[in-house]
């Protein structure tokens, strides 16, 4: 979760790649460029990033898909979501073809929080499970609490508060248990919107917290 030092490896990760003529490995700092700019806000570099690691030739098809399913989480960002819905659908296809489970699963959660945000929930519901199937075969904690909260938030939006919570529980014990403090304190955000007022300030104060402490903004939290 610290950003703003990943930003600076990333950018002289860069420099080394496109001396050496490693197309793939700099399209892949690229992408991963794009997503910590994304987590600052920075929308406009993340986008940059991403169509500059697009351009580059002969790059490895795992990275193309990557980069399209990031694209799609810009455009979900912005609020256009069919757009989102379509580069997801795209990445979708590409992980299949490359037989990752893991990442067919991820883009899966993306893509049904695609449908939530057009008021699809029966579609989003299905989606979410599908990828909370592949992930449990997998044993992809990281992913699978991104995951959660995902469906979680779809849940909440379905008015179904208590499993709505027992997503984002899970998935808050999967960041502390993994040490990811981004996604704890998107869970804990999250978790906050299914709590009493007071329950809810405390959560909300303690994901601030460790945003602050990781030097990124408010809105750096997403699900």
């Amino acid at each position: 979760g610290r950003l703003a030092e990943a930003v600076e490896y990333y950018l002289a990760t860069i420099e080394v790649t496109r001396l050496a003529g490693l197309g793939t490995a700099e399209a892949r700092c690229l992408v991963n460029l794009a997503l910590a700019h994304a987590g600052l806000a920075r929308e406009r570099e993340a986008r940059r990033c991403l169509r500059d690691a697009l351009r580059i030739g002969e790059v490895a098809p795992a990275t193309v898909a990557r980069a399209v399913q990031a694209l799609g989480e810009l455009q979900l960002g912005l609020g256009r979501h069919q757009a989102a819905r379509r580069l997801f659908q795209q990445a979708l296809l590409r992980y299949r073809a490359l037989n990752d489970r893991t990442r067919e699963a991820d883009v899966l959660s993306d893509l049904a929080v695609a449908h939530r945000k057009i008021g699809r929930y029966p579609a989003a519901i299905e989606l979410h499970q599908q990828a909370l199937v592949i992930l449990a075969r997998m044993s992809a904690p990281m992913f699978e609490l991104g995951a959660r909260n995902a469906y979680g938030r779809t849940l909440l939006e379905h008015g179904d508060r208590p499993a709505a919570l027992a997503e984002h529980q899970q998935a808050l014990e999967l960041a502390r248990r993994t040490g990811q403090r981004f996604d704890e304190a998107n869970a804990l955000v999250a978790l906050a919107d299914c709590l009493p007022a007071a329950e809810a300030d405390d959560h909300r104060l303690r994901a601030g917290q460790i945003l602050s402490g990781l030097g990124l903004p408010q809105v750096a939290c997403w699900t």
